[in-house]
């Protein structure tokens, strides 16, 4: 069920926000690509109300840091479907000497705490 549904949001994605969703790849089933800050709200709220697969719920947020990387610092979301039973991974790259991202507080109140935190984690 999860491979149909990865399937249908790459689908949905790619109509709605072209080459600006990025990397897509399924490791370990888990459907995961790269947009940019720019449209991050917009792709979260496209996934918490596409009836393809509800993902109503904000799992966590955290950072990477990929030192190798033109845009070291990855702000890394992970959302639950409670519906379809299904998870997906949404990075997005931002700049290390400038890393400043939107807040997702209107989607999700819980971002909150989740945001605060991984801005001490990497300031």
């Amino acid at each position: 069920m999860a491979e149909s549904i990865n399937h249908e949001l790459v689908q949905s994605l790619t109509e709605k926000f072209g080459e600006k969703i990025l990397g897509v790849n399924e490791p370990y089933g888990l459907l995961t690509f790269e947009t940019h800050k720019d449209i991050i709200i917009n792709v979260l709220e496209f996934l918490k109300t596409n009836p393809i697969a509800n993902f109503n719920f904000l799992t966590d947020i955290t950072a990477v840091h990929y030192p190798e990387k033109k845009h070291g610092i990855a702000v890394v979301y992970h959302l639950h479907s409670m519906v379809k039973k299904v998870r997906i991974r949404v990075k997005v790259f931002i700049d290390e000497h400038n890393p400043t991202i939107p807040t997702l507080t209107g989607l999700w109140n819980s971002a909150n705490w989740m945001e605060r935190e991984t801005y001490d984690l990497f300031g």
